[in-house]
């Protein structure tokens, strides 16, 4: 990518949603992939509708090796009951005690990630999910 002084802005959108079940196990799964020139994730929406908790973790693939980012507690029904609401991962207080603090933050003060070209984001669950439930993972950000 030609570097500039010029403020850069997403020039694609991108939203991708992947689902994981208990068929999945505890196997990483990219839930992002960044363009040629790099790209920002601007949220992390993730929806379960499993009757217990899923810890789902989240991670940076650098083209070798993955690295976790750290561990999120998504409550049991989190987004598919009006008593229990969609988890934003980025955003996520459980984030104040987890190996990895350094988010970058955009304009409005809003949690963001910046992926170059080659990278991956990637999650996965720490145990096996019930029987014929889900969790969805929604990442929406954009491509330079």
């Amino acid at each position: 990518m030609v570097t500039t002084a010029t403020p850069i802005f997403p020039q694609v959108l991108d939203s991708v949603i992947t689902q994981f079940t208990n068929a999945d196990t505890t196997t990483a799964k990219a839930i992002f992939t960044p363009g040629t020139n790099g790209s920002v994730v601007n949220s992390v929406l993730v929806y379960s509708n499993d009757t217990a908790a899923v810890n789902l973790q989240l991670g940076i693939y650098d083209g070798s090796s993955n690295f976790l980012i750290g561990t999120v507690t998504i409550a049991a029904g989190s987004g598919n009951t009006g008593t229990v609401p969609t988890i934003d991962l980025l955003r996520s207080v459980q984030w104040g005690s987890q190996l990895y603090t350094g988010f970058n933050y955009d304009a409005n003060g809003n949690k963001t990630l910046f992926l170059p070209s080659g990278y991956k984001l990637y999650a996965n669950c720490l145990a096996t999910m019930t029987s014929a439930k889900v969790c969805n993972v929604f990442v929406q950000g954009g491509d330079y």
